[in-house]
């Protein structure tokens, strides 16, 4: 009779864990891609994403080149990634754009994909089209493994547009304790491949990894020449002032 017993009870534990586990997936369905609730993350999650820099993961950012562009892979304690993750929520609503989610659907017990998009006010309003995919832990179904992703809608857009377009949404994107200023490298980044992607003549010469080299080059040079003309402006007031009170 005890063995029955003990069988019974692991079955019934078994079985609320099972529903546990479906309760967490559906409420991540729900929410997804701002998982609000603490429960639904795991303790140490590895998070992706397309924009560069530092989450306030456990070490630095680990870069790779894939079709397309880049991913940054860092592994985040549960709650930097849940921070990370609806960080994004009150910028977007904030922008005055719209947010879509667009669907939501599991190819896999443990994955679990959202489409979005987020359309930006205005009558001529650039669409960004994103997804987020979620890895959930196979008995209690946290999230483990994020990959977020995004990308401007380019019909009807020239190569500035995307450029611009990019940066705003990259802005939207960083982390929530990250100043814009923290994050104008990265967004640059970004954004300059996306409008890269945008020029016909452009057929795959570089990756995404050689266009960033090239694109700090020109941050700092360009930093170097408004340093520049400070110093000029400043000088040439100095000796304005000199001359007057002479």
């Amino acid at each position: 009779r005890r063995g029955v017993r003990r069988a019974a009870r692991a079955q019934q534990l078994e079985e609320q864990g099972q529903d546990a586990r479906e309760r967490r997936v559906e409420t991540i369905k729900a929410s997804a891609p701002f998982v609000d609730d603490a429960a639904c993350w795991a303790r140490s999650v590895a998070f992706e994403t397309v924009l560069g820099g530092d989450y306030g993961g456990e070490a630095p950012a680990d870069a790779r080149d894939v079709p397309g562009g880049s991913r940054f892979l860092q592994r985040l304690s549960g709650d930097r990634a849940r921070a990370a993750a609806l960080a994004p929520r009150e910028r977007l609503k904030a922008a005055g754009g719209q947010f879509k989610v667009v669907s939501t659907f599991m190819p896999e017990p443990t994955k679990l994909l959202v489409r979005w998009t987020y359309t930006e006010k205005g009558d001529d309003a650039a669409v960004v089209e994103g997804s987020t995919t979620y890895r959930l832990t196979r008995d209690g179904g946290a999230i483990d493994n994020v990959e977020h992703t995004w990308q401007v809608r380019r019909e009807g857009l020239g190569e500035m547009d995307v450029f611009n377009v990019a940066l705003r949404q990259a802005r939207h994107q960083r982390p929530p304790d990250a100043s814009v200023f923290a994050w104008f490298a990265p967004a640059v980044r970004l954004a300059a491949w996306e409008a890269l992607m945008e020029d016909p003549d452009f057929g795959g010469q570089l990756v995404r990894s050689e266009l960033d080299d090239l694109t700090d080059q020109a941050i700092i040079a360009f930093v170097a020449l408004m340093l520049s003309f400070v110093l000029l402006f400043g000088k040439v007031g100095y000796l304005l002032v000199t001359a007057r009170g002479g």
